[in-house]
């Protein structure tokens, strides 16, 4: 993040963690107040009830639920103590959120000025003075260009109500590619229903998929709390600064990210690939379907022809599987090459196995079934499919489960 702040402390984790993370590494969810009631002792009560005469019934006290944040830190340290008030809620603004609603997932559609705005709101609480146009531009640029990162989101009942934005590098430090946590956010009104939690084990998950070491989060200082859960779960402290030093005047201005992830790649990569198709209605529903669990999504082209890509607008740096014919005048009986297969990346062994199970429902032919395939690596996922023309497609994940 665009920040010239020194004092906040670096941490990281070796991939894969087990437990459970707190909410947002920024932000803690608020220390326990002094909620704790000054004891009654039974036998003062008895001794004042003799000296005043009192003969009735004293009825006993009503338990009070304990606080949220106090229930939280039993909850970690001895769950079945706190087993009986896990269906309290706090008396906040979070009633409307409970942790069994929350679906996590990549910000998609209408969801993306949602999670842009959570940001905004996460960087202007930190005093950091970032142009809302800026921030779009960059946030865009994440999503279209997966190789750069991710933007997940947390939903519940309809609604956004968390972002974290997840930056893949490569690290000497770490021996190859590792993940930064650059951003998690929970809204106040969403906050104590385990939001957090489920955001920074998605993060995890995400940066597992993608091939990364370790996963590194800044934390600040006085967040006691946050920091003792990243603790139990696994991070290390680093005791180091961060410093940063803008290159130019341009750093925060409207300069072109998409135009930069283009210009700026050190490497040769694939633009697009294209099929022939003999029946585009069959093909797409054949390729809505089996690509879905792999994130790519449908989009309009030219007629006659259909890509496929990141949700969001189309990108002219991102990789991009077009189906069909570009001109009709062209169109011919398809014949598929021999020896040829397109191999698209899953983000997880389970969405191998979604993509070949909606690819057999929707026309394709099984080529080998998911499972695991060693004579390439230990952990090469794979799933085989002939689309309903015979073109060979395949889902694969390198990750570990």
């Amino acid at each position: 993040m665009p920040s010239a702040r020194v004092d906040a402390m670096s941490v990281r984790i070796s991939l894969p963690p087990q437990e459970e993370p707190a909410s947002s590494p920024r932000r803690d969810e608020g220390s326990p107040g002094n909620c704790m009631q000054p004891p009654h002792r039974a036998a003062t009560r008895r001794s004042c009830r003799r000296k005043l005469g009192c003969a009735q019934r004293i009825r006993p006290r009503r338990q009070r639920a304990p606080a949220p944040a106090l229930l939280r830190r039993v909850a970690f340290r001895f769950p079945v103590l706190a087993a009986p008030f896990s269906n309290v809620r706090r008396s906040g603004g979070n009633r409307s959120v409970r942790g069994e609603d929350v679906e996590i997932c990549d910000v998609a559609g209408a969801d993306l000025d949602a999670a842009i705005a959570l940001l905004a709101t996460q960087l202007a609480e930190h005093d950091v003075a970032l142009e809302r146009d800026v921030l779009a531009r960059a946030v865009g640029a994440l999503v279209r260009n997966r190789e750069f990162g991710r933007v997940l989101v947390a939903r519940a009942g309809g609604r956004v109500v968390g972002v974290a934005a997840l930056s893949f590098l490569w690290t000497l430090e770490h021996g190859g590619a590792s993940a930064w946590l650059d951003e998690l956010y929970v809204a106040p009104a969403a906050r104590g229903a385990g939001v957090g939690r489920r955001l920074t084990e998605a993060a995890l998950a995400t940066a597992r998929a993608a091939g990364c070491i370790a996963l590194d989060l800044e934390l600040e200082p006085g967040h006691e709390i946050a920091e003792g859960l990243y603790e139990r779960m696994g991070f290390r402290r680093h005791a180091r600064r961060r410093m940063v030093r803008p290159l130019d005047d341009t750093f925060l201005c409207a300069a072109d990210p998409i135009a930069w992830s283009r210009d700026h790649r050190p490497f040769a990569t694939l633009d697009h690939l294209s099929l022939g198709v003999s029946d585009l209605a069959r093909a797409r529903a054949f390729y809505d379907a089996a690509l879905a669990p792999l994130g790519l999504v449908p989009h309009e082209t030219v007629p006659g022809e259909t890509a496929y890509g990141p949700p969001g607008p189309p990108s002219a740096s991102g990789f991009a599987l077009y189906v069909g014919f570009e001109d009709p005048a062209a169109k011919r009986p398809v014949q598929p090459s021999a020896g040829f297969h397109v191999a698209l990346r899953a983000p997880t062994r389970d969405a191998v196995r979604r993509f070949h199970a909606a690819g057999l429902a929707h026309g394709g032919a099984d080529l080998g079934a998911p499972g695991l395939r060693p004579r390439y690596h230990a952990h090469y996922y794979g799933a085989f499919l002939a689309d309903p023309d015979g073109h060979h497609v395949e889902a694969v994940c390198h990750a570990p489960e």
